[in-house]
């Protein structure tokens, strides 16, 4: 059985898929406390469903047939076991799986079977754990930087040199946006022109520039 936070149909709201209509499942739990969660309520267990009625659950929502789920949480993998069993599942019904995990737990053996979003935590999020299997998923897995300041921008520069080499994953930085206005918009400028320098994909919370810390977006 899956604990489940919530279940819902949105577009992406960053990375390479953006824009695209995506089916969002939140799993309850987490193994670590950063600074910057921005889904604290993921804690919250509203449901527990076997995979094979949560595999129902997401061909009800799809109600556009988008064929593509994001797993998220809390920690995905904290249950790893169940969603290798609904990984399985969904990919047998020709779902396209996108999983977002932390970066502190261990590649599962059955990684090959979806696309990975991984946050490698930078120094401002206190979470100084990451396991280095990560480094080498090759570039269909994205590896992201949620940057809130000046020293994270530096941690960044630091693990370029392991993280662009063969069989590496595409890397993002996400710049951090507590609320939109003249801070923010000076902090996003910043990170746009520190992406162009060291030639990093820039990846903006499209969604939370749009609905502000709201659920189910």
């Amino acid at each position: 059985m899956i604990k489940i936070n919530e279940v819902f149909l949105s577009a992406q709201g960053e990375g390479p898929d953006s824009g695209i209509p995506t089916v969002f499942l939140r799993l309850s739990g987490c193994n670590v406390e950063c600074k910057w969660c921005d889904s604290k309520y993921h804690t919250e267990v509203k449901e527990t469903l076997s995979v094979e009625d949560l595999v129902k659950r997401v061909q009800d929502v799809d109600r556009y047939q988008s064929g593509r789920v994001y797993i998220t949480g809390g920690e995905p993998l904290v249950q790893r076991e169940f969603v290798a069993h609904l990984v399985y599942q969904l990919t047998q019904q020709k779902y396209d799986c996108t999983i977002a995990t932390n970066g502190t737990l261990s590649t599962p053996s059955w990684w090959r079977l979806v696309t990975w979003d991984v946050d490698m935590k930078c120094p401002s999020s206190g979470v100084t754990k990451f396991e280095d299997s990560w480094v080498s998923v090759g570039r269909k897995n994205r590896v992201k930087f949620v940057v809130a300041d000046r020293q994270d921008l530096n941690f960044v520069l630091t693990v370029l040199p392991d993280m662009k080499r063969v069989n590496a994953p595409t890397l993002l930085v996400s710049p951090m946006i507590p609320t939109v206005g003249t801070h923010t918009q000076n902090w996003l400028q910043e990170v746009w022109n520190f992406c162009v320098q060291y030639n990093l994909r820039y990846s903006l919370q499209i969604h939370k520039v749009i609905f502000g810390a709201k659920k189910g977006v």
